[in-house]
């Protein structure tokens, strides 16, 4: 049996990659991208020393899907080889996952490995070790989907643009769904109903903004929640699009703002609130005075809070149908809650965060198919 290296805690707690305060322990029911920042090699005398990812044969980009047991390359990399996942395992608020000690031919031959996650939307740190030899790499790491995406090749624009995004990769075929989002709302061709109000319960929390170069996040601690068919689904970020991803009758609006719920069992809710072009938005100010301008940025404040409260109008009426997300992977059975009544947005805003974003970053409307609009 080869020796394995204490490293992990070591690792998590000196090298500390940055961690979103407030985030939930990721449980690995859904697959996460993550980034390599930088592989180390370390002794087992505690020497370090910092390798190129190439003499480990790792893609820079990979998906850790600890629901399917395995990792396996985005679309980014040309290597094609999926690694199992042997074991996984929770020990303080972290993902423990453990592969053979010769089943990670990806790194190096004959080294066993291991792997801890922090949060949600924070730190990776894998080790490969054996013979008194480890290497470490260290990388950020996000949720697919409308939690926010980092590093799958997709895009807004040109091959990597909407019309492409089922065919981009395997992991997005669900763009091509019968049940997409989002939809133009035609209120004469929605059915009647007697719609429960949403109970909202949001607290004000640590104000954290990301650009994670397809939107701006603010990812949200844990606490705050709605309750939907009795069922509390918690807040987990709110994010904007501009211009408008749904349409009212036709009609797109200056933004929209998509604020993001999950319930025990992996379910979303979505709650949409349109923005028109009208008085500046003091909420939205907060947001884009800390508003990163390069991807992968992230900004806080000491001391400064935020509470999603103040992003819904005062009338919260909503229209209601079952969708998608609104990105890759476009994953369906999402519970779509749009407010009727619009907030508003200066053109001075709106402005600067396309500017900020270079481009529209709405996908357009999907057909509705045979589903129904509840008003």
């Amino acid at each position: 049996m080869k020796k394995r290296i204490g490293l992990i805690i070591g690792v998590l707690v000196l090298c500390g990659l940055p961690s979103l305060s407030g985030a939930a322990p990721f449980n690995g029911s859904d697959p996460m991208v993550c980034a390599t920042i930088k592989a180390m090699e370390c002794l087992q005398d505690g020497g370090c020393k910092e390798v190129t990812l190439e003499s480990l044969a790792l893609p820079p980009f990979v998906v850790i899907d600890a629901e399917k047991m395995e990792i396996r390359p985005t679309v980014q990399s040309d290597i094609n080889r999926v690694s199992a996942i042997e074991r996984k395992e929770t020990v303080d608020g972290k993902l423990i996952l453990q592969g053979a000690e010769d089943g990670l031919e990806d790194v190096r031959d004959g080294l066993g490995w291991t792997i801890a996650i922090g949060e949600e939307t924070g730190s990776l740190v894998l080790t490969a070790s054996g013979d008194g030899l480890a290497f470490v790499v260290y990388g950020a790491c996000t949720l697919l989907g409308e939690t926010g995406p980092q590093n799958a090749a997709w895009g807004y624009e040109g091959e990597a643009g909407p019309a492409h995004w089922a065919s981009l990769s395997p992991e997005f075929s669900g763009c091509a769904g019968s049940n997409q989002s989002p939809i133009d709302l035609v209120t004469a061709e929605m059915i009647e109903a007697d719609l429960e109000p949403i109970t909202f319960d949001y607290k004000p929390v640590p104000l954290e903004v990301i650009n994670n170069g397809h939107t701006i996040q603010v990812n949200y601690a844990s606490g705050s929640r709605i309750v939907v068919d009795e069922i509390p689904f918690e807040l987990k970020q709110f994010h904007f699009h501009n211009p408008s991803e749904n349409r009212i009758a036709g009609q797109a609006y200056a933004m929209e703002g998509h604020l993001v719920h999950a319930d025990d069992e992996g379910n979303l809710a979505v709650v949409a609130v349109l923005f028109e072009e009208g008085a500046e938005n003091d909420f939205l100010a907060q947001i884009w005075n800390r508003m990163p301008k390069e991807a992968g940025g992230k900004a806080a404040a000491q001391g400064e809070t935020v509470s999603a409260a103040e992003l819904l109008p005062p009338d919260q009426d909503y229209y209601r149908f079952n969708g998608s997300l609104t990105t890759p992977p476009c994953t369906e059975g999402v519970r779509w809650m749009v407010l009727k009544n619009p907030a508003a947005v200066s053109k001075e805003q709106a402005d600067a965060f396309h500017h900020v974003m270079h481009h529209d970053n709405n996908r357009p409307v999907q057909q509705v198919n045979a589903r129904p609009v509840l008003k």
